[in-house]
């Protein structure tokens, strides 16, 4: 009885076991890298604006929980991969509206909205005035000052909680003419 072998190989597993194991490592590093690298066939906006959930709180003197949702529209040009544009961009509030609470303390006055780049002392990319804004039970109105060509303005309802106002452009890509990716904040005054 030996109490130290140097000379044994120091392994229990036959190689036909070792060989399986590899095999089976190696298999499963496959399928994750098969898996990985197939993509699926994704169509992208179907026609719709593309909304990214990315809404912004601003606080402005008639109301402390504005928040605003820019929605992106893409549009395709032929042998080039397209552009998005802003196409609307919804300002609204999470609490109850009324005459005195949410948006509805914003009525009787203006609220501008701009959107900046990201290049300090640049002009906007585009200013809309929402003027006018009302409150009659339970929606808001406004119309549009100092917009660019095609602005409209709507009353905004979720269906479940938010009320607000929507403005959407009807051609983006010819006015405000903003792609998506250049716009870095949005900016709300009240007066």
């Amino acid at each position: 009885m030996e109490i130290l072998n140097f000379e044994g190989n120091g392994s229990n597993r036959s190689p036909k076991k070792r060989a399986r194991v590899a095999t089976i490592i190696g298999g499963a590093f496959l399928l994750a890298a098969i898996g990985s690298t197939f993509a699926a066939n994704v169509t992208i906006n179907g026609g719709s604006a593309i909304e990214y959930g990315q809404g912004l709180t601003q606080a402005t003197a008639c109301d402390d929980a504005i928040k605003i949702t820019p929605t992106n529209h893409f549009v395709n040009s032929a042998g080039a991969s397209g552009t998005f544009y802003i196409d609307t961009i919804t300002v609204t509030d999470s609490r109850t509206v009324s005459a005195i609470t949410g948006l509805g303390n914003c009525a009787g006055k203006s609220i501008k909205l701009s959107a900046f780049n990201n290049v300090s002392g640049a002009a906007a990319l585009f200013t809309c005035t929402f003027s006018n804004i009302a409150y009659s039970s339970p929606n808001l109105s406004a119309s549009v000052a100092s917009c660019p060509a095609g602005a409209a303005i709507t009353s905004y309802y979720d269906g479940s909680s938010e009320r607000g106002l929507q403005l959407a452009f009807s051609n983006p890509a010819s006015a405000p003419n903003v792609q998506a990716g250049s716009v870095y904040k949005f900016t709300l005054e009240s007066f």
